[in-house]
């Protein structure tokens, strides 16, 4: 119930894409793609607003802290390839 874990997944997910992809738009096109799944979740009356925005930051901060990790780690170094999408 509280947070939102759907939300919160979602931001998590689509900011370590983010992360991972080299292009801009993408990054909006994901940032849309989490905001409507938090959105979904107010709307079919499963989260209270407040559960919604939490479950994002709580899934914001975790993207972050684990793509510090990863950077620091040597042993992820392949991730150093950013992944480069094509028009």
């Amino acid at each position: 119930s509280f947070p939102s874990g759907h939300t919160a997944t979602a931001f998590a997910f689509c900011l370590f894409l983010t992360f991972l992809i080299n292009k801009r738009s993408w990054g909006a096109l994901l940032l849309f793609l989490a905001i409507l799944g938090g959105a979904s979740r107010i709307y079919l009356l499963q989260h209270f607003y407040i559960d919604v925005v939490v479950g994002g930051f709580i899934g914001s901060i975790v993207a972050i802290l684990t793509w510090k990790w990863v950077q620091k780690e040597s042993k992820f170094a392949w991730l150093d390839m950013k992944i480069n999408l094509k028009k």
